[in-house]
């Protein structure tokens, strides 16, 4: 049985946001059927909980690595449309081809626009140079420019009093 259960975790862990959710959801009913007492039903959940919180946030990072970010709102929309469009097969398979997606949009420079987006990168302040994605060779040749290098090249505008002016960029 608990092959069955580390199966079912396994693909739900796919599916971004409700299948840890789904898979606490189904042991703690399986757990209040099982189990006597409420406390000893409460225990499995819990214990779910706790693994799934330090296999998402210390293992898999230790082991992936930081090197591929998508964006939150990107993985909702996919998520939403490819369950719609083939029900929980398309809810498991909905991450795996929005990374590849993701992957020929960073190799294909005409997409290097998508590419930023799907990334999640929240834009970059004043001063600070962009981050590049990682893989792909169109990347090296991307136009990048902070904000710093965007005032210096704008031409000062003349204010109402006849001053010369330099626009303001937000801080």
């Amino acid at each position: 049985m608990a092959v069955v259960w580390g199966l079912m975790t396994f693909l739900l862990n796919y599916i971004p946001f409700v299948g840890n959710i789904l898979t606490v959801a189904l042991v703690g009913a399986v757990s209040v059927v099982t189990f006597d007492s409420l406390w000893d039903a409460a225990l499995p959940p819990l214990a779910l909980i706790v693994l799934s919180g330090i296999e998402s946030n210390i293992v898999t990072p230790l082991l992936v690595g930081r090197r591929l970010e998508l964006n939150q709102v990107a993985q909702l929309i996919t998520l939403a449309f490819w369950t719609w469009l083939w029900g929980v097969a398309g809810a498991i398979l909905a991450v795996p081809f929005l990374v590849v997606v993701k992957a020929v949009c960073d190799n294909v420079e005409s997409l290097q626009t998508l590419s930023s987006f799907l990334s999640g990168d929240p834009g970059t302040k004043q001063d600070e140079t962009p981050q590049k994605a990682t893989t792909g060779p169109a990347l090296e040749t991307a136009p990048f420019r902070t904000q710093a290098e965007a005032r210096e090249d704008s031409p000062p505008t003349q204010a109402p009093g006849g001053k010369d002016v330099t626009p303001l960029v937000a801080e």
